[in-house]
């Protein structure tokens, strides 16, 4: 009975994410459609131009501003969402969140449909899209990782990796299907295809919201010790001393996430338009092509996982991972002889290892009574940067496309350099994380000299924080 419930709650989180996903990075997909001119009749198409009867004519500058709302609409939401998230609970939290990010999608797909498209209020009403859709997934990714801590205590490593996949499938989703659909039925149906994906993740919150009342009250009495903090609200100033608590290498750790995240996902936001560009690629190959750095993190991350609890080297692997992604900005630049789905699975499996160990590595270092607030911190900190990152990119690329494909090309390459700085910032503070922690070790635990043995006596326990692994019972 406590195995159907766990796994039933898993599913359902992973079927949120999933909805939510599959719109993050939507504008991408449908870069060209966005951000290009609308050339009226396709007639007299020069060299340096494409046919482009349905785009919207953004340029580069406000198309990047629309990913820099979504980053900074996060980053202003997810410390009083953490917060919220441990006074009210996890059903109310989750409802709440996903209806948010629902609204701001189908507001995103009215923009460009009707009398709307075109006018002066398309793009305000497109930027306040963004700014929901936001709030709403900040707040949902606390949910789910909240709920992960709380029912899977005993195997976070397996089930973050799970999470993972069940976000990335979101994200590859959008980047096989959305360009197909709209050259079959239309840019517009498009993204009403993709709110109509984000009401999934409305109802996934709704039935997890049941599973979690109705599976602690009759799986087991036991299930019922679980501390829910609907009932139990933590006050502000106790969560405020809580802060101040937290230790130096979890500050560490927030700079290493928010350095790699700055300098990749603005590739991911603006790779689709950058490989037609420089490789002469059509709008659905580049988006298969940008895509792929999400098909590595659906296969890699359940091994990963299995991986980090046999060896328990997580901090390393993070080193690793983020050493090794700073080449692959300077290939994307300056070597065009190397395909481009080459370097793309290359930054897709070093990402997912990245990905697979930094928010357990937050879970090891933060108390329970203090993960979701310590993980509002940490995605705002991160947030905070990919919105400046991608501010910076439109501002270097200009508020028009530029026709000279020569100095379109240069404009991309400075970016690669900020992209390249951010990453060796990541890397040298991934490594000052590992030294921090050298001492305790909560997150190379392989190296410590008498580690302390979990004890699962039976199926049911391992819902409960063990008392002596509390600290690693958390959400990021």
């Amino acid at each position: 009975m406590i195995r159907k419930w766990r796994n039933l709650v898993l599913f359902c989180n992973c079927l949120l994410g999933y909805g939510l996903y599959f719109n993050v990075d939507i504008l991408s997909a449908l870069q060209k459609d966005l951000q290009g001119a609308d050339t009226g009749s396709c007639q007299n198409v020069t060299s340096n131009t494409t046919c482009c009867s349905e785009c919207v004519g953004l340029g580069p500058d406000r198309y990047n501003q629309l990913y820099a709302a979504y980053a900074w609409m996060t980053a202003a939401t997810v410390i009083p969402g953490g917060y919220f998230v441990d006074r009210v609970g996890n059903r109310v939290s989750a409802i709440m969140s996903t209806c948010v990010a629902w609204l701001g999608t189908s507001l995103f797909a009215l923009t460009v449909t009707g009398h709307i498209r075109g006018s002066s209020v398309m793009f305000p009403l497109m930027f306040c899209s963004r700014l929901l859709l936001g709030a709403g997934t900040g707040t949902a990714l606390i949910v789910q990782d909240r709920i992960l801590g709380t029912w899977f205590a005993d195997n976070l490593s397996i089930v973050f990796s799970i999470n993972v996949v069940a976000l990335r499938l979101g994200n590859v989703s959008n980047f096989l299907l959305t360009a197909n659909i709209a050259n079959w039925i239309g840019f517009t149906w498009a993204l009403w295809v993709g709110a109509a994906l984000c009401s999934t993740a409305v109802l996934s919150a709704v039935f997890l919201s049941v599973l979690e009342l109705y599976g602690k009250k009759n799986s087991d009495k036991k299930l019922t010790s679980i501390p829910d903090l609907s009932e139990e609200p933590v006050t502000l100033s106790r969560q405020i001393k809580n802060i101040r608590l937290l230790p130096k290498t979890y500050w560490l750790l927030c700079v290493t996430a928010v350095c790699y995240y700055s300098a990749y996902l603005p590739v991911i936001s603006n790779g689709s338009k950058y490989i037609q560009d420089r490789y002469g690629y059509s709008k659905t190959t580049a988006a298969y092509y940008v895509g792929a750095v999400y098909d590595v993190s659906i296969i890699i991350p359940p091994f990963l996982g299995l991986l980090l609890k046999k060896f328990r080297c997580t901090g390393l692997l993070l080193s690793c991972s983020a050493i090794l992604t700073a080449p692959v900005y300077l290939l994307l630049s300056y070597c065009s002889s190397i395909h481009p789905l080459v370097l793309t699975i290359y930054l897709g499996i070093t990402y997912t290892t990245f990905a697979v160990c930094v928010w357990p590595c937050f879970a090891m270092l933060v108390q329970p009574d203090t993960f979701g607030t310590a993980a509002g911190i940490a995605i705002f900190m991160q947030s905070g940067g990919v919105g400046m990152t991608n501010l910076a990119v439109g501002k270097i690329m200009g508020t028009t496309e530029s026709s000279d494909t020569i100095e379109l090309l240069s404009k991309y390459r400075i970016v690669f350099w900020v992209l390249f700085t951010l990453s060796v910032l990541s890397a040298v503070f991934s490594v000052a994380t590992n030294m921090a922690d050298s001492r305790q070790n909560k997150l190379n635990s392989i190296f410590m000299k008498d580690p302390v043995p979990i004890e699962i006596n039976d199926e049911t326990s391992s819902l409960l924080p063990h008392p002596r692994t509390e600290s690693r019972t958390v959400s990021t």
